[in-house]
């Protein structure tokens, strides 16, 4: 269902002449692709070609911005599904940059792994598997204190938000009463 409705949003991209928005976001469908059995490796090499062709993010040099490399993992993973492993190493290697996420770290050092097994490199195999573990880790860790964080939030509000119900129904009652207490004067000075 994800493929579908990411192809529906391509038509509609295309539609209204954003290739360039949609080729921005294609990771998605290549990840889609790459893990399908058997992987749709055609489907993604079209996909690959055409991000370098239209995209507009590359440099004159073949470079692509640090928050875009992530599109060399996705390179990588397809030649890592042709079995040219010098060619996924060389680009997992180009994906790589100062100031990564845990998450990009996690899926680079999983293709160096994977990279790395086929090749029977028990050194290498022994170092990924430590970095995979550790960014693993980290990753997991950032997202479980940003499950705190919203929970924390989120209890915050319902505090606030109860606080306000209260300060909102006391005020009510307060104008009620100021103003039972208006008509009560009223009519105690009308009737005399």
């Amino acid at each position: 269902s994800a493929e579908i409705s990411i192809l529906k949003a391509r038509k509609l991209f295309d539609k209204h002449g954003e290739t360039r928005l949609w080729l921005q976001l294609s990771g998605s469908l290549t990840y889609i692709y790459l893990r399908k059995t058997p992987p749709l490796l055609d489907e993604t090499k079209a996909i690959i070609d055409q991000h370098e062709r239209e995209s507009g993010l590359f440099d004159p040099d073949g470079q692509l911005p640090d928050r875009h490399k992530s599109f060399f993992c996705t390179k990588a993973e397809y030649y890592k599904c042709l079995g040219k492993l010098d060619s996924a190493e060389y680009f997992f290697r180009k994906a790589m940059h100062d100031n990564m996420s845990h998450t990009s770290c996690n899926r680079i050092y999983h293709g160096f792994l994977d990279v790395f097994k086929e090749r029977g490199n028990v050194d290498s195999i022994a170092k990924y598997s430590e970095l995979y573990c550790a960014a693993n880790d980290s990753s997991i860790s950032i997202k479980d204190q940003d499950i705190a964080a919203r929970m924390s939030a989120s209890y915050d509000y319902m505090l606030y938000a109860n606080r306000a119900n209260r300060l909102e129904l006391a005020h009510t009652r307060l104008m009620s009463a100021i103003v039972i207490l208006v008509l009560a004067i009223a009519t105690v000075v009308l009737g005399m």
